[in-house]
């Protein structure tokens, strides 16, 4: 959950931001605090300790395998995976009848009256029913509390919705006609990589969709947003405004902002202005 640049998660930029600006992260963030900066972190009040850590704030985000129902799971049942494909990934991509697991451990794999042999007749046996069994996969890169703040505030603009930034465009046009004045309009998922149109988003298209309200979108990176002038003058930037270290305000060729962010140093300094994002529960 760290990395070299910023070893501790209070200190990484993005999560700091957060911090400021959500109130239920800031709460979990006294809870679940590991710092290697020791006294000299900016956030040294969180003072738990990596056992405090595990014990209380991994559970809070969600990590069941730390849940007494979990830890204690029966280990001794021997299970046997049949009537299906069994995909085992090994260097030839092998495709097997079955397997049998016994707690985290395989067992055997193969022909269908192989496995069952080894399991033996007290095994359970899992009726497949002609699907797909692949391996567990591990995702190292998860971000539990950002994407869930991410996926319950912002609106799905993603290409498996729309393959045409137009349609992107026109959606958001019709969302702001259902919304009171001044009312934020936030997206997610864009991606000009793959939906079809300009490369980034600028104060052009975003003002566009509307005036009168604040809107942002956030690319499917999580690295680049781009926000209309609303959105901008609702955070108090204007052309004064500095690249923070590591990331930048884009500019056209006269210098001018345009609109888009790279960075989220750069783009939280608009969303944490977006009055849902300071109170939304990442947890719940």
């Amino acid at each position: 959950m760290t990395d070299n640049t910023y070893p501790c998660l209070c200190c990484n930029p993005m999560f700091a931001e957060m911090f400021k600006a959500n109130k239920p992260i800031a709460d979990l963030a006294q809870k679940a605090h590991v710092c290697e900066h020791g006294e000299n972190c900016s956030h040294s009040k969180f003072e738990l300790n990596r056992r405090d850590f595990v014990g209380g704030g991994v559970a809070l985000v969600g990590a069941a395998s730390l849940l007494p129902e979990v830890a204690h799971a029966d280990t001794e049942t021997t299970r046997v995976f049949t009537g299906g494909t069994i995909l085992t990934v090994d260097k030839n991509f092998s495709e097997a009848q079955a397997i049998a697991i016994r707690g985290n451990r395989i067992l055997a794999v193969g022909g269908d009256a192989d496995v069952r042999k080894v399991a033996g007749s007290s095994a359970q046996f899992i009726d497949l029913k002609g699907r797909v069994m692949l391996p567990g996969f591990v995702e190292a890169h998860t971000h539990m509390l950002s994407g869930s703040l991410i996926a319950s505030l912002m609106i799905y603009v993603g290409v498996a919705k729309f393959a045409k930034t137009a349609d992107v465009l026109t959606h958001l046009r019709q969302v702001a006609s259902e919304k009171k004045q001044g009312e934020w309009i936030v997206a997610r998922n864009f991606d000009p990589s793959l939906q079809e149109g300009p490369e980034a988003l600028t104060f052009e298209e975003l003002d566009a969709v509307s005036t009168d309200h604040p809107v942002f979108l956030l690319n499917s990176s999580g690295h680049i947003g781009y926000a209309n002038r609303a959105a901008f003058k609702a955070a108090g930037l204007d052309e004064s405004v500095k690249n923070p270290d590591g990331a930048e305000f884009v500019r056209d060729s006269s210098g001018k902002l345009t609109g888009t962010m790279k960075n989220n140093v750069a783009f939280l300094q608009v969303l944490q202005h977006y009055p849902a994002f300071t109170t939304a529960d990442p947890v719940t």
